[in-house]
């Protein structure tokens, strides 16, 4: 095993290396921008992305933690949770293109200042039938997603194992994972949908909240004696789908039915926006 894990180590090393010596050789770096610190608007420029990466990194954290959950249950169990998580993730994957979507259809609906450039606002008027077809297009995948969750465990687990216990516990566990995976798409759209407008500041918030409290709730779990005693593969993905309706309620919300919302109700273009119809 050490020497797998080894070899794979010594395969990430080169193909790095490679890389690097690769894009050197092209032009695309040399030494004196290698050597030369980042402007502060480039350190600008790289940390606009930090939106993005934190949301990936907080939601990690969670799945994480039913990971961590698992590895305390027993071999059979942790076994168990690996399958359905393995199919859990692929399906996540096809459930991920509704929020790349959103963020790659959105921006067009930018309102930009022609003098600088800058965004000074969105157009919700205008962009409302895009998000709302966005949204409804879940439909489809969230359905997708589900039929393959129910599907495998309980019609072919021997894709995964061969382990009658396993195959049990991934039937028991199924029904949770499944329901988690009906809600996904919607969540990532409308999570897009969130970046794509530049809410931000709110939906970091968010993912602080929601991961500081699943840390929290896996500490309690695993600290707490009466909690430990109703802690079986069911209690994580039922743990794990709460998370997503956590999210798929917020997230409505914020869209649909908050002050700042841009589903809620039509919204006056703003006067940057203005001025340029009237001049057009």
């Amino acid at each position: 095993m050490s020497e797998r894990v080894s070899a794979n180590r010594s395969s990430c090393l080169l193909t790095t290396s490679c890389h690097s010596l690769l894009t050197i050789r092209k032009g695309l770096l040399d030494g004196p921008t290698l050597r030369t610190p980042p402007t502060r608007a480039e350190l600008g420029r790289f940390f606009s992305f930090g939106a993005f990466i934190f949301v990936l990194l907080s939601k990690q954290l969670v799945y994480n933690q039913g990971v961590l959950l698992a590895a305390v249950l027993g071999t059979a169990a942790g076994a168990a949770h690996q399958c359905i998580y393995s199919l859990f993730r692929l399906c996540c994957t096809i459930g991920d293109v509704t929020g790349a979507t959103a963020q790659a259809f959105l921006p067009q609906y930018y309102i930009t200042d022609e003098n600088n450039g800058k965004v000074v606002g969105f157009d919700a008027s205008a962009a409302r039938g895009t998000i709302k077809r966005i949204v409804a297009m879940t439909g489809l995948v969230a359905l997708c997603n589900t039929v393959i969750a129910f599907a495998v465990p309980l019609l072919t687990p021997g894709l995964f194992t061969t382990d009658l216990e396993v195959m049990r516990l991934m039937r028991q566990a199924a029904p949770w994972a499944a329901a988690g995976l009906l809600m996904h798409p919607s969540v990532v759209g409308m999570e897009g949908c969130l970046l794509a407008t530049k809410d931000i500041r709110w939906l970091v918030s968010n993912y602080v909240l929601t991961g500081g409290l699943s840390a929290l709730a896996t500490q309690l779990l695993l600290k707490l004696t009466p909690l430990r005693r109703v802690l079986d593969l069911n209690a994580i993905w039922i743990y794990l789908a709460t998370y997503q309706g956590i999210r798929f309620l917020t997230f409505q919300w914020r869209l649909l039915f908050s002050s700042s919302g841009i589903l809620r109700a039509q919204q006056p273009l703003p006067a940057a926006r203005k001025e340029m119809e009237k001049d057009a």
